[in-house]
């Protein structure tokens, strides 16, 4: 961000005005590409912490100037400089949730409200994230959430929600430090690329290095902690039937359904996720598993289901191993009433 330099009036470049953001009582024009805005300086230094401050340095009165005001530029994008400027200028613009809003303007008000310290509209922006990519481990209700085939339609963002989008996603929360959305996003990224080999082949492209690494450790965490032979087991103790009979038919359910749980290890959550063909027809892990297993042996099986989906999130992203103090984070950066019970 800077004042124009060298001296001289910009008036004769002919830039553009941008017409919703052209004040007649303007006190300063920020150049946005080819383009101008008269924006009131007060209200730029009001919201923005970062701007208050840059604005409060006098500047030299041979400056840079437009049509006599003094003019600043943005080292951003200017789309997203402009969404950013509209969202603080123009009421309504920068819709809030529940109201729906474009991607593009999401994102771009996020980072450059993050960098230029506007407060309010990062906190509003996060809580639309917040509903799109709710937490992967520490509520089986919200877990849910993201099995659901229309839970994409149901959230407050309209786009495309495909693998770049959440690749985008993913980088601008390791940026801005919204480290509680990675489990969720990681988790999306997975299943979203496990079937598609076009899409798992762009993403070193789309990732950091880092981020590759954690998707890889979830895949290897998914093969290793929901294969058949890991579950059984524990059907094994006061089985009402005695023998294997238990073990041997939800074994042979959960090997129908493996490449859709190792995609979607949350599926054993939902009750309408994971549907394949019986000699019945079409049913779920769960319905089958009602079927296949005595009543103690149902009731051992639904307990685990959830701890291991929660311990193979643990187990990747070590670093959030108590899961309460990323969902006091996600209550802080979105001003949302939940904070855990250790408070």
């Amino acid at each position: 961000m800077e004042f124009q330099n060298p001296r001289g009036d910009y008036a004769a470049l002919r830039l553009k005005r941008v017409e919703d953001l052209w004040f007649s009582d303007g006190s300063i024009v920020v150049r946005v590409g080819e383009q101008a805005c008269r924006i009131h300086q007060s209200i730029l230094a009001a919201n923005s912490s970062v701007l208050a401050n840059i604005l409060s340095i006098p500047q030299p009165k041979n400056g840079e100037t437009f049509e006599g005001l003094p003019m600043m530029s943005f080292p951003d994008p200017p789309e997203d400089v402009l969404h950013w400027l509209k969202s603080m200028v123009l009421p309504g613009y920068f819709e809030v949730y529940p109201s729906r809003i474009q991607q593009d303007k999401l994102l771009a008000t996020l980072r450059l409200s993050h960098k230029y310290g506007v407060q309010t509209l990062r906190q509003r922006a996060l809580y639309h994230l917040s509903v799109a990519f709710p937490s992967v481990f520490g509520d089986e209700d919200e877990a849910k959430l993201l099995l659901d085939k229309d839970h994409w339609r149901k959230t407050s963002i309209d786009g495309d929600f495909n693998v770049d989008f959440f690749c985008k996603v993913y980088a601008l929360a390791v940026e801005i430090g919204a480290d509680w959305l990675l489990p969720s996003l990681i988790y999306t990224i997975h299943s979203a690329t496990y079937f598609d080999d076009n899409a798992r082949a762009r993403l070193p492209a789309l990732l950091s290095s880092q981020a590759m690494l954690q998707l890889l450790n979830v895949t290897r965490a998914s093969l290793a902690a929901f294969q058949p032979h890991r579950l059984t087991p524990i059907l094994s103790n006061d089985c009402e039937v005695g023998g294997t009979k238990c073990t041997d038919g939800v074994r042979d359910i959960l090997d129908r359904g493996f490449d859709h749980l190792i995609a979607q290890p949350l599926s054993f959550l939902h009750i309408k996720a994971n549907t394949f063909m019986t000699d019945c027809g079409y049913a779920t892990v769960k319905e089958a598993i009602e079927v296949a297993a005595c009543n103690k042996c149902k009731e051992v099986f639904r307990y685990p289901r959830y701890i291991v989906a929660c311990d193979l999130f643990r187990q990747v992203f070590e670093e959030a191993t108590v899961y309460e103090e990323l969902r006091d984070a996600r209550a802080l950066d979105t001003g949302s009433q939940w904070i855990s019970r250790r408070h």
